[in-house]
């Protein structure tokens, strides 16, 4: 993981993705990305000198955009690390997408609600769409967020597919957590699979695996998204990581188990999209 992406608007939930992206990108030695959203137009920073001095408004809302990225790119929890900072016009989660394809961010760390999103939401706007598109692993975080020691990674799955990707990026990014992965398969009384077929389904994901300790679960409970929270907490999970199918509009891991975990937990969970 070289490229670790940080959408910053300086709201409680981002500064506690700041705290976080830091934290990982110190294990991983990886660069930060700070892109901050503006209320500007797309592109106004390219455009002719005379159009945008015909625009005092536009231009003043800019200057305090650049001078707010820059105070708080120099805070002290950066220091040491890699980091570059850019602000980019309207459309926030637009914008997201097109610097993490542009750059080629392996990982955007961002707040589960924005500045002006009440934390009583279901999930922010703007997250749920980058975690909808983005082509690379999302890690949402919670408002306040403090990170420490993640000893655990809990991955939740459905297993009715092949995963090796996400199951690849969680066993780097545990690697330099030095944490252990625990696959897990939620059973349900309305989605009951055969042990011996859900075991059969995670060792095929983890039988060349190394470096990382893996452990196969099957966790019984009323429902899934129950299931996912309740293990989380009785394992003591540092990270909760869950795939999306959105060609999956039935029982499985799809984006609503996600966004109910991301709003019943505060653990950081990561997702995937699978197309």
């Amino acid at each position: 993981m070289k490229n670790i992406l940080i959408p910053i608007d300086f709201s409680p939930c981002s500064k506690g993705a700041a705290r976080m992206g830091v934290f990982l990108a110190r294990k991983a030695r990886a660069k930060i990305h700070l892109l901050h959203i503006a209320n500007i137009p797309v592109g106004w920073d390219k455009k002719p000198l005379q159009i945008r001095q015909q625009n005092p408004a536009i231009e003043s809302r800019l200057k305090a955009a650049e001078k707010k990225i820059r105070k708080f790119s120099t805070h002290k929890m950066f220091k040491g690390l890699t980091l570059t900072t850019a602000i980019n016009g309207d459309a926030a989660f637009e914008q997201i997408l097109a610097y993490a394809k542009f750059h080629h961010i392996q990982l955007i760390v961002m707040g589960a609600h924005g500045a002006g999103e009440s934390a009583g939401l279901f999930i922010g706007s703007t997250a749920q769409r980058v975690m909808r598109m983005a082509s690379c692993p999302v890690l949402s975080v919670k408002k306040n967020y403090t990170p420490t020691a993640i000893r655990k990674i809990i991955f939740a799955s459905d297993f009715d597919e092949t995963i090796t990707r996400p199951v690849n990026m969680v066993k780097n990014l545990a690697a330099s957590l030095k944490a252990s992965i625990d696959l897990v398969y939620i059973n349900t009384p309305n989605h009951f699979k055969n042990s011996e077929e859900v075991l059969r389904q995670m060792n095929a994901e983890v039988h060349v695996q190394k470096q990382v300790q893996f452990n196969c679960i099957i966790y019984n409970d009323h429902d899934k998204e129950a299931g996912v929270m309740n293990y989380a907490k009785k394992s003591k999970a540092g990270m909760i990581a869950m795939v999306t199918n959105l060609r999956k509009r039935k029982a499985g891991y799809l984006l609503g188990v996600t966004e109910t975990v991301l709003f019943h937990t505060d653990v950081p969970v990561l997702s995937f999209v699978q197309k």
